[in-house]
């Protein structure tokens, strides 16, 4: 009986770990940003966030930012798709090359 609750220990906690990581880094990037603008590791390097009036982000404006920023990371290949589609549109935005071809 000891072994298989040990294997199901095992097997419960290898899904959920993955989960509760997600959440701890979501609430803690949150809670860091909604106070300080900024999160440990950035006030560390003298990096802040702010708004676009240049006060410093509110609760909605830092969950919004986690947010797009957690769920950009969940598609990686939808960002790869969008990082190598700037060379191919017409306007070029953030490419040296499409900027050079506007100029041809």
């Amino acid at each position: 009986m000891l072994p298989f609750l040990m294997t199901a220990f095992l097997i419960v906690s290898l899904f959920a770990l993955p989960v509760i990581w997600a959440l701890v880094g979501f609430f803690y990037r949150w809670t860091t940003l909604a106070n300080g603008s900024a999160t440990w590791g950035m006030r560390l390097m003298a990096i802040e966030l702010r708004e676009r009036g240049g006060g410093p982000l509110t609760g909605s404006t830092a969950l919004m930012h986690t947010l797009g920023s957690k769920l950009s990371f969940a598609f990686p290949l939808i960002q790869t798709i969008s990082v190598f589609s700037w060379q191919w549109i017409i306007r070029g935005k953030a490419s040296p090359i499409g900027s050079w071809a506007q100029q041809c």
